[in-house]
């Protein structure tokens, strides 16, 4: 099975997956520092299909709440194109599950997420994730850097696995699209249009 990681930085949001057998991670990003598999644009990507889990953390800096100047500087129209990249990507590779993972701030363009996490929001079609009253009660302030504070935890991770590992054998998982297209109803006209092409 194939899980795709978009703007993967240090590769933590899968790094469960890299870890379980049966599973064969790409990590694509445009920093080479960052050491992905694959140096590449999330517009342009070099997929074709047969993706079966896609994470994508798009930038976050302009919907955080921690870094007002960057909003106010745009007139609080925070550049919708990472965003607009993930959602195509999600349309032409149609994995089985995926996940878009970003911050509170992104709730007024994105619409409701289908699952909160302590600080992480996530939108996608995905089974529910349980997790620990830990990673529910995370705390971002913690951290100095933005570096760390961006960083997905492991805890995560492992959530994120363990959900669709114990869904990956059942055919017919809730359909949550309905669920979906309703939630984002309130969302940034242009994101809700994203939303609503999805399959």
């Amino acid at each position: 099975m194939i899980a795709l990681d978009l703007f993967s930085g240090t590769g933590a949001a899968t790094a469960a997956f890299r870890r379980a057998a049966g599973w064969s991670v790409f990590a694509l990003d445009l920093d080479q520092a960052r050491r992905p598999d694959v140096v590449a644009d999330v517009r342009r990507l070099p997929f074709a299909g047969g993706i079966d889990f896609l994470w994508a953390s798009p930038p976050c800096t302009e919907f955080s709440d921690a870094n007002p100047e960057n909003r106010t500087a745009i007139a609080g129209r925070p550049s919708l194109e990472c965003v607009a990249a993930t959602l195509a990507a999600v349309r032409d590779l149609r994995p089985r599950f995926w996940i878009l993972e970003n911050v509170r701030g992104a709730i007024p363009f994105l619409g409701i997420p289908v699952q909160k996490i302590g600080p992480w929001c996530l939108w996608g079609y995905f089974p529910p994730i349980q997790v620990s009253v830990g990673l529910v009660n995370w705390r971002k302030s913690r951290f100095r850097s933005a570096a760390d504070r961006g960083r997905i935890p492991d805890a995560l991770s492992e959530a994120v696995y363990r959900s669709v590992s114990r869904f990956w054998a059942h055919p017919r998982i809730l359909d949550m699209r309905e669920m979906r297209r309703h939630r984002h109803v309130a969302a940034e006209p242009a994101a809700a249009s994203l939303f609503s092409e999805l399959p």
